[in-house]
This record gives structure tokens, C-alpha cells and sequence, in this order.
């Protein structure tokens, strides 16, 4: 297997790079910075990939309901959470993230 991962913030998404061989216990390592609307509201969405050749295959995917997980409190230490991931409605296995909020000023 060839995974990536596609994380969707609102209308923000960021693709991972494909860890070529690596199977199904990877670690990625790339820091990404997303914004978060000021409802609160908002969910990340994890999608899990296997890169072919011709068509890539979803592997699993999860939603994180970040204020419901208390991931939407501003900290200085970075958070760690494991969640499950599924597929077809079947748990598919977990992925640990490590997630950060921080306000940020206002431009008015």
C-alpha cells in the first residue's frame, strides 16, 4: 500500500505525501496550519487514501467534531488524540493526531 491523507477544514484541504510502501501503519510528520471559523462548528475531515497507478482507492476516513473533542482550546503544548477510522460504516482501524489551537488577532 501507498497511503496519503486528505484533510478537509471548511472550504481548506491539504494532501499529504503518498508514503510509498509503507503499508498500513505509517507516520506522517507534516505540520499543517489550517483556519477555523468563528462558529466553532467546524469538523476535520480525514480521508485516507491508497495511491495507484490509475485510480486511487479510499482506504478509511473519519470525522473529528473538533469542539466536541475539546481540540478548539487554546494551549501551549500541542494536544494528542487517537480516533477511529472507518470504512463502509466498519471500523477500519485509528489514527492519532496532534493538533494545536491558537487565537489569532483580529484585522478589523
Amino acid at each position: 500500500m501507498d497511503p496519503y491523507v486528505i484533510m478537509k477544514l471548511g472550504s481548506k484541504s491539504h494532501t499529504t505525501k503518498a508514503k510509498y510502501n509503507e503499508g498500513k501503519h505509517c507516520i506522517w510528520t507534516e505540520r499543517v496550519e489550517m483556519e477555523v471559523n468563528q462558529s466553532g462548528k467546524s469538523s476535520l475531515v480525514l480521508k485516507i487514501y491508497d495511491k495507484d497507478q490509475f485510480k486511487d482507492d479510499l482506504i478509511c476516513s473519519t470525522e473529528i467534531l473538533l469542539l466536541k473533542e475539546g481540540l478548539l482550546v487554546p494551549s501551549e503544548k500541542p494536544k494528542e488524540r487517537e480516533f477511529n477510522l472507518f470504512y463502509e460504516g466498519v471500523k477500519a482501524g485509528t489514527v492519532k493526531i496532534e493538533c494545536q489551537f491558537e487565537m489569532l488577532p483580529f484585522n478589523f
